[in-house]
């Protein structure tokens, strides 16, 4: 639920992830190497675009995550 903590001017913005599908944004994650997750919570965002095992997730929260088949961080920062 952070829309709008980045400027969306700034060259390196791109955009916001939707569910629907088609979203480009899928492309960006599916190709990222990390995801830093900053305040992540799963209700917020389905997290069937990163594929478990693949992608590494950095979750960085002021409380640890919920471990699922879905949402497995390589890192947590608490």
């Amino acid at each position: 639920m952070g829309k709008g903590v980045v400027d969306e001017r700034l060259s390196q913005y791109i955009g916001t992830a939707a569910l629907t599908s088609g979203d480009y944004l899928h492309d960006v994650i599916a190709q990222a190497d990390v995801i830093i997750a900053i305040g992540y919570d799963m209700i917020e965002k389905p997290t069937h675009l990163i594929e478990a095992g693949r992608t590494k997730v950095v979750h960085l929260h002021f409380t640890p995550t919920e471990i699922t088949e879905l949402y497995q961080p390589y890192l947590q920062i608490i």
